[in-house]
């Protein structure tokens, strides 16, 4: 009977926050997909053996990028099977070699019960990394951008600490000139973030209240002048504070989205860089050509196809060298576009996952970029 002398739990490790450039990728930020967790490990000994057991996720022949948002091989999306893993060992024998079984979670296999315990472990570690991620007040505050629906928006999320007892989070929205502010009892900064059908998964629906809301601070200047002829008193005094404090709130959230805004304009931050995910070295432009075509499922209509037989670096090479100046391409709305790979590599940076949204974007603003989008919605 073998004996468990060692366990190690699966936890998380580390958000993509954690990094040092976190403006260079703004759409990686608070990404579900992208947290980090330790793998957790059983290990147990008995007379013959040490074995040590493990959930494992079967990634072989995946092609994969530091901070991706998604792993393609031959351009298909790849997903991960879960395998339940016996690692066998004998130290003190010299002769023996290691070995692993591995099984499906549907298959018959020895310690079933210690892997569904384990199972249920990552399950419920998950839960409360994803729980940390919808509630901005494990984040003090936070900033992002977004192409929603073909418009920009720039959001921006804090609780409200001048009075925690409240239990009110703060979030303004800036889009086509208008600085959306609005008070709930919920954190809805990932709703924003994320597609609707994303944090549907994960979270349900939003069930936040909306207690208050504004498109601009004239109101709230105005209720604080109201106030203001009140005759003095303990009363007056908590509502002159708190019509000031949102007031105050509206207008250091402004500043931080003017400041993103320029930021976005001029590079300083990005939506999505590209600099985050290859190193500056000889060969990059052939890797990220090759990326870029995978990551659209455009081979095809940039004549890149028929080379599945190359290794990587060839594949790379060949892309690059192959691909057609221009592609044409079909758009939901049956308009037709012409895209340059140059354009998919700006809808990257756009944070565009799709032919169809980058076409709608360029037919819109007649150009890939944030400060096209700004110059025509203010």
């Amino acid at each position: 009977m073998a004996e468990i002398v060692y366990r190690s739990p699966y936890k998380m490790t580390n958000f993509y926050e954690d990094y040092d450039y976190p403006e260079e990728c703004l759409s990686l930020l608070y990404d579900p997909d992208l947290i980090s967790f330790s793998i957790g490990m059983i290990r147990m000994k008995d007379n013959e053996f040490e074995q040590q057991l493990e959930i494992v996720y079967d990634n072989e022949n995946v092609w994969e990028y530091a901070a991706s948002e998604k792993c393609f091989s031959s351009g298909e999306k790849v997903t991960s099977s879960k395998l339940y893993c016996i690692r066998y060992n004998a130290p003190d024998d010299k002769d023996f070699m290691p070995y692993t079984k591995s099984f499906a979670p549907d298959q018959p296999c020895p310690y079933h019960d210690l892997f569904e315990e384990m199972d249920i472990q990552e399950d419920a570690e998950r839960k409360k990394a994803f729980g940390l991620l919808n509630d901005s007040r494990n984040f003090s505050r936070r900033i992002s951008a977004k192409i929603i629906d073909n418009e920009l928006h720039i959001f921006y999320e804090t609780y409200n600490y001048d009075k925690p007892e409240l239990g009110e989070y703060y979030l303004m929205d800036y889009c086509r000139g208008t600085y959306h502010f609005s008070i709930a009892d919920r954190s809805r900064f990932m709703t924003l973030y994320l597609t609707p059908e994303k944090y549907r998964k994960l979270y349900g629906e939003c069930q936040a209240e909306i207690k208050e809301q504004y498109e601009s601070s004239e109101p709230l200047k105005k209720a604080l002048a109201e106030i203001a002829k009140y005759d003095y008193d303990y009363g007056y005094d908590i509502d002159r504070r708190t019509a000031k404090q949102k007031l105050q709130a509206f207008r250091r959230m402004q500043k931080e989205i003017d400041l993103m805004s320029l930021k976005l304009k001029f590079k300083r931050a990005f939506i999505r860089s590209r600099d985050a995910l290859w190193l500056p070295i000889p060969g990059t432009e052939y890797i990220e050509a090759m990326y870029i075509l995978n990551y659209y499922n455009a081979k095809k209509q940039f004549g890149c196809t028929g080379l599945d037989d190359l290794d990587w670096m060839e594949l790379s090479v060949e892309c690059y060298n192959r691909s057609k100046k221009r592609a044409v391409f079909q758009l939901s709305d049956g308009r037709i576009v012409k895209l340059s790979r140059k354009d998919l590599e700006c809808g990257y940076e756009l944070g565009l996952d799709t032919i169809d949204e980058i076409g709608q974007f360029l037919l819109k603003y007649g150009g890939l970029s944030i400060r096209k989008c700004l110059k025509q919605t203010g």
